[in-house]
């Protein structure tokens, strides 16, 4: 008898009901293993419970012993008074929630307790009666927010903190605290109040009387900003310590650094000092009767008034003195105030200089006898001298790998991120600037699937690909575990070797790498294209074995079924592509939307050549990551087909769904490069000039959200200027929902949504337009995923 289990859970939104009284319900789409769906009702209250339920049955996984074993997401208890804007933010929680749930092992995924809680109820197929009142109202998720369906690398595991001091609660919405608390932080604020929960207790708590367990908080805080932000008073308060201000309501002050426990350092004309942040509204912003509630609760403390502190760590938080705030506030408008001038005069002041040099012949006079130095001053000297690094003749720039994102997962392939060194007080989630990753060979191809990477090298040894990050879909292959032979690990932290099938593997080289959601292809330029992961809709390749498990799989399939050589391959979600020499394009795998662009929107698992319009046309390049399709002619013309759902193919019809390439006819001259994300596109011009459609943040600011006709972004966003009139966009590349945009300098600019601090930028804010990324070398290449990027770098010298 067939196994019964859950493949997918799909959150589709909520219902507000009135009968027997108001109340919320969420609305699930369950896909059984028989390939049902399934329709289902649930509240929040039933969830949660669900979700106790789970825990006491699985008492190590839930962390109840040991907190470094959990595994069991974490869900936040209901609130007191459910409302219409607490249902709407839980979605993204839920949503991540089924999708951990599902890929926990199957002893805990697959159990009597969870089937049972996601089967239909007599409840499901006849919702209560309608009130004659009012009709249940429907709340669908929004089409921009599907994506985030998948948009998860590992378990759900909020922050633990430590009280530091008591804390006696002032309201009923407040939580009292002991000494050694241990606190879930749900909610940051930055107010400084957050929100907490404390077994079966919840509720808010000053920032200021908690700690993280693993070392002072410090990367979760910004850099002081001397430029300041523009703020304006809602609410006036009185210092009631020296290094805080003084402020009436409607005063403009700038602020400089914005700190956690809610006390900001702002700036009034000269003067710097501490105000409460939830007394401040941005300049230009509306104003929020929330926010306005909010402000009657009063300031947090701030730490430096909690007595009888007792601190786990030796080392307090370093704090930034009043002085220096003030010091570096006039220096950095004195240097403002300069800057100008001083950039005027340069050029002439360097012209007479060059001047009088020449014209101005050196007096011949003998030169003074120095001044005998004692040991001191020519030890202080040769400290206080410039150093300076010569290059040889024969040295060569190095090809280098920098990686920046979520970390959590080990996608990046820097084990101490994950599991900390001695030297090192908390573990990394996010790094939001490049960060070099160390390799033995030069590294060629890379590419960022869902919490995962690859990389390779075109080396003649047997090892010639490697892999890190989530594996739980075998999408880095068998990674054997130390511990266990016969076990695979499902999470890589470092880049580890995987083993391919090749007949002569120190002849075959390794052409290109490509990742999916939990699949993987490799490109070859003697062997073919091998393939690996998940293969539920015949992504891989192969044919669609029902329940087959994916974990702990030592299979690597060889695709062989294509006329001529393979040359190019991209995986998008769950589908992938391949251009042969010919310039023919095949695909396998997942068509509901039209993305295997075969005619029909069903599974297709044998790779088959497309029609359409590129029938008998040269494609020279092909280009996905979501459900969405383009192709470039070798003539720079461009097709699509897919999902249209985000204006993507809105040009040449209404459909949503286009299960065909079609010719995009678009008037921007000669297509050379192109890119294919989640609900966007971007296409580079022979003119290097870059033009972008679709839905989300297109990189024309925040004005342009959608829009179904290519518009150009303005070429000197990419370093087009009179000091460099040849600087053009030569590559284009894209993730999920952001993108990436490599000119003829070797210079990265990128733009679009900084999930997990993926732009690589150093702040975790969206970019709404192109942004330069700081890198010590010159781009080479770039691969971008959900959360994460790796870039192929040359030093300079």
């Amino acid at each position: 008898m067939e196994e019964t289990y859950i493949r997918h859970i799909e959150l589709l939104g909520f219902e507000k009901r009135f009968f027997p009284s108001q109340h919320y319900v969420y609305m699930f789409l369950v896909k059984w293993q028989d390939l049902t769906e399934k329709l289902v009702y649930r509240k929040f209250t039933e969830i949660y419970d669900f979700h106790k339920s789970l825990k006491e049955m699985f008492p190590i996984e839930s962390g109840d012993i040991n907190i470094e074993n959990r595994i069991i997401p974490h869900l936040p208890a209901p609130k007191w008074f459910d409302g219409h804007r607490s249902t709407q933010n839980r979605q993204g929680t839920l949503t991540e929630y089924c999708y951990t749930l599902l890929n926990l092992p199957h002893k805990i995924s697959r159990c009597s307790h969870v089937l049972n809680f996601f089967k239909v109820k007599p409840d499901d197929l006849n919702p209560p009666t309608d009130s004659h009142i009012k009709k249940p109202e429907t709340y669908l998720v929004p089409k921009d927010s599907k994506k985030n369906v998948a948009d998860i690398t590992g378990p759900i595991i909020l922050q633990t903190y430590r009280a530091i001091a008591d804390y006696e609660k002032n309201s009923s919405t407040e939580m009292a605290l002991k000494t050694g608390d241990m606190v879930d932080v749900v909610e940051k604020s930055e107010s400084g109040w957050w929100f907490c929960q404390l077994k079966n207790k919840r509720g808010w708590v000053p920032a200021a009387y908690l700690e993280p367990m693993e070392g002072p908080d410090e990367s979760e805080e910004q850099d002081p900003n001397y430029a300041g932000e523009l703020y304006v008073v809602r609410k006036g308060y009185t210092a009631a310590e020296d290094d805080e201000l003084t402020l009436k309501e409607g005063d403009a002050i700038e602020v400089i650094h914005k700190l956690l426990d809610g006390w900001w350092v702002v700036r009034k004309e000269e003067i710097t000092g501490y105000y409460p942040s939830m007394y401040l509204q941005k300049s230009g912003e509306e104003n929020n009767p929330v926010k306005n509630e909010l402000r009657n609760r009063g300031a947090p403390p701030r730490r430096s008034t909690i007595r009888n502190v007792k601190s786990i760590h030796n080392q307090n938080r370093k704090q930034i003195s009043q002085e220096t705030y003030r010091r570096n506030s006039m220096k950095y408008r004195k240097t403002r105030t300069q800057s100008n001038l001083q950039s005027k005069s340069n050029v002439i002041r360097e012209r007479n200089e060059m001047v009088e040099n020449v014209s101005k012949a050196q007096p011949a006079v003998p030169p003074r006898p120095t001044k005998t130095r004692s040991s001191r001053e020519v030890r202080e000297a040769e400290d206080s001298a410039p150093v300076f690094q010569y290059v040889g003749e024969r040295s060569k720039r190095k090809e280098r790998v920098f990686v920046w994102g979520f970390c959590h997962a080990g996608a990046l392939g820097i084990p101490s991120f994950v599991k900390p060194d001695a030297g090192w007080k908390k573990r990394r989630r996010i790094q939001p600037t490049p960060y070099r990753l160390d390799t033995a060979e030069k590294i060629s191809s890379a590419a960022c699937g869902y919490g995962f990477t690859l990389i390779s090298s075109k080396t003649t040894d047997i090892t010639k690909v490697w892999g890190m990050g989530l594996n739980k879909d075998s999408q880095l292959g068998f990674q054997r575990s130390r511990k266990d032979q016969t076990k695979s690990y499902e999470y890589v932290l470092e880049p580890s070797p995987i083993p391919l099938p090749l007949d002569t593997p120190q002849e075959t080289r390794i052409l290109q790498v490509s990742c999916g959601r939990a699949h993987s292809l490799i490109l070859t330029d003697k062997e073919g294209v091998f393939s690996m992961g998940n293969n539920s809709y015949g992504q891989c390749g192969r044919k669609v074995i029902e329940g087959e498990i994916y974990s702990e799989s030592h299979l690597i399939h060889r695709l062989r079924k294509f006329d001529g050589r393979v040359v190019q391959i991209v995986c998008g979600q769950d589908h992938s592509l391949f251009r042969t020499e010919r310039g023919e394009v095949y695909s396998c795998g997942w068509g509901a939307d039209g993305q295997t662009g075969v005619g029909h929107y069903n599974i297709t698992s044998v790779p088959t050549k497309l029609g359409g319009d590129i029938a008998g046309v040269n494609i020279v390049q092909v280009a996905t990551y979501g459900d969405s399709c383009l192709a470039v002619s070798d003539e720079g013309d461009l097709f699509g087909w897919g999902n249209s759902e985000y204006m993507q193919l809105a040009s040449i019809t209404e459909k949503t769904q286009v299960n065909v390439p079609r010719h995009l006819p678009f008037k921007i001259g000669k297509i050379k490069d192109a890119a294919c994300g989640g609900t966007g596109n971007a296409v580079v011009n022979e003119g290097g000039n870059v033009f972008v459609w679709g839905y989300g943040i297109l990189g024309k600011g925040p004005n342009l959200m959608e829009t179904a006709t290519p518009e150009m972004i303005p070429p000197t966003l990419f370093g087009l200027s009179d000091f460099s009139p040849d600087t053009r966009v030569s590559r284009i590349r894209c993730g999920l929902s952001q993108f990436a945009a490599l000119n003829n300098r070797g210079e990265l600019f990128v733009w679009g949504k900084n999930i997990r601090g993926c732009l690589g930028i150093g702040r975790m804010e969206d970019q709404y337009f192109p942004w330069r990324v700081t890198i010590p070398g010159e781009v080479v290449d770039v691969a971008c995923g959900v959360d994460h990027m790796v870039t192929l770098v040359k030093s300079f010298i």
